[in-house]
């Protein structure tokens, strides 16, 4: 069975997925998933870019924006989190759209690109610090004020890798730093988290890294996105002097100004015509 069509995917409420409480929402999610599941279809490169297209115009020309009732959204998930009143048997929502970097990294990969992105308490847990990595052992330390501000790294990321494990996932970079050990801190987010009837984007990790793994990422060939600005000056703050000769040219990876709206034409000036040149006011033109 061949994958939805990306312009049948967007006849569907896009907000419907988070919202999938009652009996038609979960038939729908169902459908739409297990359509656009079965084959992961590489997604032409004009496709995904007219997903990010449609994306940029509705945040009112910028594919970076993240909406203020998705951030008041999150920043009321956090105070329930914090006030222990948070529902720990579902995924809470971080964006209820992917946003338009991931979107169209997503899209070329052949995977449900438009779907809300997702995290869950033990994510939470150990990204303060109240429980240790399953991994490592150690502790993280993002801080609150870092996690309130997680929405706009999302949207609009320093870098994206694909995860080294070779199975689609993302590592974003961020401007974030671990509150204790001062490393820049990575977002990790598995792409096809099953929820329910939902198989959507999870963050799994929220922590510091040392910044030879960037090197290593990029010397891998794991670099898909980095912001022209933000990831040279990234690299600077953590001791790199030169950061522009390691970085691949940006016709060899996607950066923010494929995501640019277009500027508007200029409107041509209309030329006059004879009974316009005749009006009172323009008596320094001679008709010939």
């Amino acid at each position: 069975m061949q994958s939805l069509p990306q312009s049948l995917l967007r006849a569907f409420p896009r907000r419907i997925f988070p919202a999938a409480t009652g009996t038609l929402c979960a038939l729908c999610a169902m459908f739409a998933g297990t359509l656009c599941a079965e084959e992961n279809v590489p997604v032409p490169a004009s496709e995904s870019a007219a997903i990010v297209a449609e994306i940029a115009r509705e945040r009112g020309g910028n594919a970076f924006a993240v909406a203020p009732e998705d951030v008041a959204a999150w920043n009321a998930m956090l105070d329930a989190y914090f006030a222990g009143t948070l529902n720990v048997r579902v995924s809470q929502t971080v964006l209820p759209e992917t946003p338009a970097v991931l979107a169209r990294l997503i899209a070329a990969d052949g995977k449900p690109a438009e779907m809300r992105i997702v995290i869950d308490k033990s994510v939470l847990d150990k990204t303060l610090e109240k429980t240790p990595s399953k991994f490592t052992g150690e502790f993280h330390h993002v801080g609150e004020a870092n996690l309130r501000a997680l929405l706009s790294e999302i949207a609009d990321p320093v870098a994206v890798f694909d995860s080294a494990d070779g199975d689609g996932d993302k590592v974003l970079l961020t401007e974030l730093d671990d509150t204790e050990t001062g490393e820049v801190c990575i977002v990790a987010l598995k792409i096809a988290r099953r929820r329910g009837t939902e198989s959507v984007p999870a963050v799994a990790s929220i922590h510091g890294r040392k910044p030879g793994s960037f090197f290593k990422w990029m010397k891998d060939g794991n670099l898909r996105y980095y912001h022209t600005k933000k990831f040279p000056r990234r690299l600077v703050s953590v001791g790199v002097r030169n950061p522009r000769a390691s970085i691949p040219g940006e016709n060899e990876v996607l950066t923010e100004k494929d995501f640019a709206s277009p500027a508007p034409r200029p409107r041509k000036r209309k030329a006059k015509t004879r009974e316009q040149r005749d009006l009172p006011g323009n008596e320094n033109f001679e008709l010939k």
